[in-house]
């Protein structure tokens, strides 16, 4: 099963790297200023991280290893959705 976008705010992570790309942004915060993401029940965290570092838009499911290591590098994530 591949994972392919958040489903919380029904975003895919094509849509996540093109709004990254277009705003700049290298982490989860900044991409907050313009996307709807990672806000609810924050799983997509890593993945949209590694979407945005790596450019890679379909994830086997991540190791926690995996996990750690790209929600750490996601900023300060803000629940609820935008501001």
């Amino acid at each position: 099963m591949a994972v392919t976008g958040c489903i919380c705010f029904n975003q895919t992570f094509v849509e996540v790297l093109r709004t990254a790309r277009k705003f700049s942004c290298t982490n989860v915060e900044q991409l907050q200023s313009h996307l709807e993401i990672s806000a609810k029940c924050g799983l997509c965290i890593p993945y949209v991280q590694q979407t945005i570092e790596t450019g890679v838009t379909e994830f086997a499911v991540m190791n926690e290893a995996d996990i750690q290591y790209y929600s750490s590098r996601a900023g300060e994530v803000r629940k609820g959705g935008r501001e």
